[in-house]
């Protein structure tokens, strides 16, 4: 890990370090600058990152081998067999590649719905989760329990405007 903040792509506010003995999992950290890849030339590039990585900690503790349900739901978003991972196999769950690919279309459908609704910020990270654990196409019946994303959410961001003061010094 280095040693001092770096600022990533072309928005000084996206940093892609994390402070000396943090405590976030090793893939999340790992994964960070790729889940800024993804937010490119998307509005709200900070926060949808953000909730990205809120969404895969609070999930799976950030590991891209976890299994959990019964060994129905896989990886880093915890793709579900009988849901978002329905006709993937367990390795192809496990690819972090793999979960981008079929998992972030429907967090930013979701993201994007959150932000409709007025929502920012830590409240944005729970509304994502509970429209992208359910389906967002029926927002009335959409999961209300995954608050854990909104205070995940808050620490990475307080983790992040931490480094970025380190950095202006």
């Amino acid at each position: 890990m280095e040693s001092t903040p770096t600022p990533s792509g072309d928005e000084g506010e996206l940093v892609t370090w994390f402070p000396p003995g943090s405590d976030w999992p090793e893939n999340i950290l790992d994964n960070w600058p790729r889940m800024l890849e993804l937010t490119r030339g998307k509005s709200y590039r900070l926060d949808r990152a953000l909730v990205y990585a809120s969404l895969a900690v609070t999930e799976s503790g950030g590991r891209e081998d976890a299994i959990g349900d019964g060994g129905d739901a896989v990886g880093l978003f915890q793709l579900h067999a009988r849901g978002a991972g329905a006709g993937m196999s367990v390795e192809e769950r496990k690819d972090p590649e793999a979960q981008y690919k079929r998992f972030i279309p429907v967090i930013d459908k979701a993201f994007d719905q959150a932000i409709a609704e007025g929502l920012r910020g830590r409240e944005t990270a729970v509304r994502t989760g509970q429209l992208a654990e359910r389906p967002y196409d029926d927002p009335e019946n959409a999961y209300d329990g995954p608050y854990q994303y909104g205070k995940t959410y808050a620490r990475l961001r307080e983790t992040i405007e931490w480094a970025h003061r380190l950095e202006l010094g």
